[in-house]
């Protein structure tokens, strides 16, 4: 089954990369000239060489990486715990209609938060054309990028954090209530025992923050702003070689991979330890602050998901009309109707496309996050070399993924098939099939995947797994 014209790495839509590589691609001097001119005149010149005009250093990437990722986990974090408290472990109402629209919130991808956000908030955005200036949009540069960041990784730390919340023992909770009211228990028993999971949050909200150039490619478009992970594509998509690219990102790559060491280390032996079978949940009461804290919680899902889907709403029934030489503009429901029914028809390809990669990359991660979690099951090496293979895929970035697929794949090795002209098994795997796009969505997906059920595998004690060995279940 062919391709649609581009392959989506990690979050990263990489538009013909590899076509940039054929032959009869780069054996035309001229248009690859003409191609690197143009891309320079916007992205600046290749930032790993010393006094390049319009770049910086691999230290300065580095640095607005680290400050970007900082600034999505002091958001994101604190705000996704609080939720997860209060829909988990409190009588607040509403709390399954909350619950359900953070599941909606997981399953929409990046590059949906950005177009929601930026369809309200962003320079042609319905709030930014009736409140403020196109010069001067809400959305703009770093701020923009830590806020729809945020807004994407508030639902993930929910799901962590309250994989913990659900596996905790009641008795000490039930014992801490007998003396204290349910804020002290809350603060000083339950948040404590999921501290380690919170660690696992922000560590999975830094990553996928700094792994990824969805956002960043719209908002930190000047070569001064960009991060280390968007200058290492740039550079790759500009010179055609991974060396000199993936120079650009080491400092950051180091980096990350230092502070996801760390945090790691620290977070998964205190998570292991503490997991418990699932049970009966304690849910403490609001009293006076039952409806105040319910109308916050709906008030951040509604900034969160509400706003978003309403302004693409809004953006597909917006209609431009010319009357007597002016152009009014005006919301239509008929055009938002038509434009959404005819998107399954006209999209057919793409979307069956996305489902095929889609439920591959599922697939494969499925099982090899069930071969990693089940490593943390045993002390040793085996738990090492999980911790080890989960740090690499949660530090690499997207498009390295996709460039390290690329090198791989594309190569002219015999044996040639006759029923595709003589061609490579190689490159008919790379070209006719999604095998690579599939692959690079496993490895992006598998370390959450992996963290989960790993968390999940932790939970089961040793005398039932003994107990069913004695019975000759099978594995």
């Amino acid at each position: 089954m062919p391709l649609p014209d581009f392959a989506f790495f990690g979050g990263t839509v990489e538009m013909g990369v590899k076509d940039f590589h054929r032959p009869a691609f780069s054996s035309s001097p001229a248009l690859s000239r003409l191609r690197l001119k143009l891309c320079r005149r916007r992205y600046g010149r290749f930032p790993c060489r010393r006094g390049s005009r319009g770049g910086g250093t691999g230290r300065a990437f580095a640095a607005h990486a680290a400050l970007l990722a900082a600034a999505v986990a002091v958001v994101a974090v604190p705000m996704g715990t609080l939720l997860v408290v209060l829909i988990v472990r409190t009588e607040l109402p509403g709390r399954q209609a909350a619950a359900w629209l953070i599941v909606l919130l997981l399953l929409t991808p990046l590059h949906v938060h950005l177009a929601g956000w930026d369809a309200a908030l962003g320079k042609l955005g319905w709030l930014t054309l009736a409140f403020g200036h196109l010069d001067r949009p809400c959305l703009a540069g770093m701020p923009g990028a830590i806020a729809v960041h945020a807004a994407a990784a508030v639902a993930w730390v929910t799901v962590i954090v309250a994989a913990g919340l659900i596996h905790l023992p009641v008795w000490p909770e039930e014992a801490a209530w007998t003396c204290a009211p349910p804020w002290a228990v809350l603060w000083r028993i339950t948040l404590p025992q999921v501290r380690p999971l919170v660690l696992v949050a922000t560590l999975y909200a830094v990553l996928s923050t700094t792994s990824d150039m969805t956002v960043t490619n719209v908002y930190l478009i000047r070569p001064a702003e960009q991060t280390a992970t968007e200058r290492f594509y740039m550079a790759f998509a500009l010179e055609g070689e991974p060396w000199p690219a993936l120079r650009s990102a080491l400092p950051a790559l180091a980096v990350t991979f230092g502070a996801a060491t760390a945090l790691l280390w620290a977070s998964v032996p205190n998570v292991l330890r503490r997991s418990s079978l699932p049970g009966r949940v304690l849910r403490f009461p609001l009293g006076k602050w039952r409806w105040p804290l319910a109308g916050l919680v709906w008030l951040i899902l509604g900034g969160l998901a509400i706003l978003p889907l309403t302004s693409l709403v809004i953006k597909a029934g917006h209609v431009v009309e010319l009357k007597d030489g002016v152009r009014q503009r005006h919301w239509s429901a008929a055009a938002c109707l038509a434009r959404v029914a005819s998107a399954p028809r006209e999209f057919a390809r793409e979307g069956r496309d996305t489902l095929l990669v889609a439920s591959g990359a599922a697939a494969l991660a499925l099982v090899g996050a069930s071969v990693l979690g089940w490593g943390w099951r045993t002390n040793g090496w085996p738990r090492r070399l999980t911790s080890a293979v989960l740090l690499i895929a949660l530090v690499t970035p997207g498009p390295l993924v996709g460039v390290v697929l690329i090198l791989l794949f594309n190569h002219d090795l015999p044996p040639h098939l006759p029923w595709q002209d003589g061609k490579s098994w190689l490159l008919c795997l790379y070209d006719d099939t999604p095998l690579a796009p599939m692959l690079a969505q496993a490895i992006r997906a598998l370390p959450l995947a992996g963290l989960l059920l790993g968390y999940s595998f932790s939970t089961l004690r040793d005398n039932l797994l003994a107990a069913a060995a004695l019975d000759r279940v099978p594995f």
